[in-house]
């Protein structure tokens, strides 16, 4: 297989990691090991692997929005439906949404999942998520690359290691107390503090 042959299964690897709806390996993981591997270039690898990371981020949001919505009771869809409105009416909510998807060194599994419980448009969370990745992979891939690490480290310390389990437990934790937290309570409190401070601006 030449090296495009390599890239297309790089890719393919990274939308189907990004699918995942938890526990999967970091993306720049992936990247290192193909790099290791099968020598793509880092000026190829970055954008390759940003694009196909958000494409599988934004499937996973699709089908999370199509068939997670239907899962819940009809009050705490409401509630987090309000959410989405209250942030997508405030200019500041907005532009601080999608930094946080920009820059957040969160797995961004279950932002995504959240994001879809929500009306919110996914394309610009997408936008927001490619720039930020192309960032970050940059910084991860030049940085792991330049250790020269085995892919046997790179892999298990991005994926097995206590603190990238524990990250990715609490984030799961974080969409379940997203869900269960009665946001229309939340919101209706926040309204009463102060005011039109929710209010578009």
């Amino acid at each position: 297989m030449g090296q495009f042959g390599y890239i297309l299964a790089t890719a393919a690897i990274v939308y189907l990691v990004n699918c995942m709806p938890a526990l999967g390996p970091p993306t720049w993981a992936e990247l290192v090991g193909a790099e290791l591997s099968w020598g793509i270039p880092e000026i190829v690898l970055i954008p390759v692997g940003a694009l196909a990371a958000t494409a599988g981020r934004l499937t996973l949001a699709t089908g999370f929005r199509r068939w997670g919505r239907k899962l819940l009771p009809a009050k705490r869809l409401e509630g987090i439906e309000a959410v989405g409105e209250a942030i997508s009416q405030s200019r500041k909510g907005t532009v601080a949404s999608l930094a946080f998807f920009m820059f957040s060194p969160l797995p961004s599994a279950q932002l995504f999942e959240a994001a879809a419980l929500t009306k919110v448009p996914l394309k610009p969370i997408g936008l927001a998520f490619l720039l930020g990745r192309m960032v970050s992979y940059t910084i991860y891939v030049t940085l792991a690359i330049g250790a020269r690490a085995t892919i046997d480290v790179v892999i298990a310390g991005g994926w097995h290691s206590p603190q990238a389990l524990l990250i990715s437990a609490l984030s799961v934790l974080f969409l379940i107390a997203f869900v269960m937290i009665d946001w229309l309570k939340v919101l209706s409190w926040m309204q009463a503090r102060w005011g039109h401070a929710q209010a578009p601006e």
